[in-house]
């Protein structure tokens, strides 16, 4: 059994993120107008691919200084997270679609450690806020997001999928209601 994160030996991408292609490239293929797509913490491998769809207009941001195309900090966001979220719905056009990474345990609530050194016993870095649990679609939902699971390996032939070393994983997708697809 290959790991879920094993390294793609072209492009050095993990198993989530050929699932994340996978699902933009079937939005786009089935979107007929121009899209505007802000990459944070853009990975190598995926931004030039993103930034490369016909119709796109690209942009990225990170932290770290030319990472992305735009350099800010989201850790200087509050620590809740229901700001934030919001937020990312204010700012998402109507129909606009948003892919939130995140790590979901599922079986347990939200994990946030208040310090530091929790966070640095928990998670092996300080920076890392929270480990999401079985609330996170409702954290979503609460901002005024339509929240949808879809399982992109599911629909790719086993030998493919075992090609690709795609994890049979779902991804969360955030839509915000109104406007036409």
């Amino acid at each position: 059994m290959k790991q879920f994160d094993s390294l793609c030996p072209v492009c050095g991408c993990k198993g989530p993120h050929r699932c994340d292609w996978l699902v933009i490239e079937d939005y786009h293929r089935r979107v007929s107008k121009a899209l505007r797509v802000l990459h944070i913490a853009p990975e190598a491998h995926l931004g030039p691919r993103l930034q490369a769809l016909p119709g796109v207009d690209y942009a990225s941001g990170d932290i770290r200084k030319g990472v992305g195309q735009i350099q800010f900090d989201i850790r200087h966001l509050p620590f809740d997270d229901a700001p934030a979220i919001r937020e990312m719905f204010r700012v998402l056009r109507p129909s606009g679609l948003a892919i939130i990474e995140n790590p979901v345990a599922s079986g347990q609530p939200t994990l946030e450690p208040d310090t530091a050194e929790e966070r640095l016993r928990l998670f092996c870095d300080v920076t890392i806020l929270r480990l999401y649990g079985d609330d996170y679609r409702d954290r979503l939902s609460a901002a005024g997001f339509v929240v949808e699971e879809v399982w992109p390996a599911d629909g790719i032939a086993p030998a493919k999928r075992e090609k690709m070393e795609l994890y049979s994983g779902n991804v969360i997708l955030s839509r915000k209601p109104g406007g036409s697809r």
